[in-house]
């Protein structure tokens, strides 16, 4: 079923796919589940980053989502890992969207032509409790 819903992303052709990560575990429970990470593929440096801003309490998710997911990206994702990324911490129990939120808004920004020690930079700098709390 899984390749049924990947095909049509056609996922092999995109150059940085963005993948909001929600711990519900019953796919029946509309709106279930507490937290909300990312898992980001980038197909020039083939890698996964995993990005949570509460401790990589969502790890396990993330690390799930990259097993399942790798396969259906084509080459040469299927070689690439995972990485936990630096990301930001929220300092409360309900922003964690709003962190996924504000990382996607500067992955895009960069175009995913950013990476290292600048690409931490940049999240240092512009996601926030401060920037986070003013898209709330």
């Amino acid at each position: 079923s899984l390749q049924q819903f990947v095909d049509p992303l056609k996922l092999p052709e995109k150059e940085l796919v963005i993948f909001p990560i929600n711990d519900n575990e019953d796919f029946n429970a509309a709106g279930g589940g507490s937290h909300w990470s990312l898992l980001v593929y980038s197909r020039r440096r083939n890698i996964f980053e995993h990005y949570d801003s509460s401790a990589q309490c969502n790890a396990v998710y993330g690390s799930k989502l990259f097993e399942n997911i790798k396969s259906f990206m084509g080459p040469p994702a299927s070689s690439a890992t995972l990485a936990l990324h630096f990301t930001p911490q929220q300092r409360n129990g309900y922003d964690c969207g709003l962190f996924v939120l504000a990382i996607v808004k500067e992955l895009c920004a960069c175009e995913g032509n950013i990476s290292g020690d600048d690409w931490e930079a940049v999240l240092k700098s512009r996601v926030t409790a401060s920037t986070v709390g003013e898209m709330r």
